[in-house]
């Protein structure tokens, strides 16, 4: 067999597509049902920001006084993915904010707790906490067991701090399966209502930058990382089909959690004009 030379996205297509049929977004039906996966989903959310900052760290390290990083290319292409990320448009005229910041609005609209993500975000920004054997992630009240799992997966990637294989995780594991993800979840879920339209605009603007761009930028950066070594390669791999690998785990979890909820009343379609 010839030994690969980048990383195709459709080597992984088995596995997107098991995401993007997953049984979980038919299962959303009530405000309930989208408060539980939304308390599971923010911690994805919030974890994807670690792989992003830490692939900025890699390719643009910030550091004073300033010397240039070696590749400008993948600088322009991490730069625009973390403008996006971390100060994007959001729901209203003129507003920005980080898509962490932006889920929680969501979560709050709906009346979902968010709680626990957020004393973890103030425990990990009073602490100071730099490595996942210090972050308070078991310390903190209400994280589901899946979504912690899901994380320390996620950091672990982060902390072994080998390039390519955050790369693989970033654009494997998050950038090129969001948009099918959530695709499915607005076509097959039944919470187009007034009160959820903020979780609405959410998944449609992260459809709208992962198909625009991110998805093709990252690509670029995770291929230019493994720049064709065969074992750079296969790590890759193995850390994105990791990746992809927790979330489908994740997926399974909050579909059995969600089929434990009690039932209320479906929710109401929305009304457009």
């Amino acid at each position: 067999m010839t030994p690969l030379t980048s990383i195709d996205i459709h080597l992984f297509d088995e596995f997107t597509q098991k995401l993007q049929r997953h049984r979980l977004y038919e299962a959303i039906t009530t405000k309930e049902t989208l408060r539980c996966f939304m308390e599971h989903h923010v911690f994805c959310v919030w974890d994807y920001m670690s792989l992003l900052k830490s692939l900025q760290r890699i390719l643009n390290p910030i550091k004073s006084p300033w010397t240039p990083s070696p590749q400008p290319h993948l600088r322009r292409l991490i730069n625009e993915l973390v403008l996006e990320e971390e100060s994007g448009e959001t729901h209203e005229p003129n507003a920005f904010a980080s898509h962490f910041e932006f889920y929680i609005a969501a979560m709050e609209q709906i009346g979902a707790d968010t709680a626990p993500c957020l004393e973890l975000v103030h425990s990990i920004a009073e602490t100071g906490a730099s490595s996942i054997n210090h972050r308070p992630i078991d310390g903190i009240q209400g994280i589901p067991d899946a979504a912690l799992e899901f994380m320390r997966d996620t950091l672990r990637v982060v902390e072994r701090n080998q390039p390519h294989e955050i790369a693989a995780a970033f654009a494997v594991g998050r950038e090129n399966i969001t948009s099918c993800m959530f695709r499915s979840l607005l076509s097959q879920t039944k919470t187009s209502i007034p009160e959820a339209s903020i979780f609405h605009a959410y998944l449609s603007r992260h459809i709208e930058v992962d198909e625009g761009t991110h998805a093709d930028h990252s690509m670029l950066i995770l291929n230019s990382l493994c720049d064709g070594d065969p074992v750079r390669i296969n790590e890759a791999k193995a850390a994105a089909y990791g990746a992809i690998s927790s979330r489908l785990k994740l997926w399974d979890s909050i579909l059995e959690q969600v089929g434990n909820q009690p039932a209320v009343p479906h929710l109401e379609p929305l009304q457009t004009s």
